[in-house]
């Protein structure tokens, strides 16, 4: 039995299908950037500080709602 294998341009062809258009988060649809995956930037932009104060925030309400749980 023979081996089968995709001839070579049937494997060019798959490597084309995954470059996609690509949307920034945060944009609305009407400003997104035709750019490929290949030439994404690392700039991902998040905002580290932002998701701690809700996290501490959240961490408080919760302390502070702790105190009306009977029992304890």
């Amino acid at each position: 039995m023979q081996r089968l294998r995709k001839p070579r341009f049937l494997r060019h062809a798959t490597e084309l299908g995954d470059l996609r258009d690509i949307g920034h988060i945060g944009c609305s649809a009407m400003s997104m950037m035709n750019q490929s995956r290949l030439g994404i930037g690392t700039d991902m932009r998040l905002h580290a500080k932002e998701v701690l104060v809700t996290f501490l925030r959240l961490m408080h309400l919760g302390i502070a709602l702790s105190f009306l749980v009977p029992g304890r």
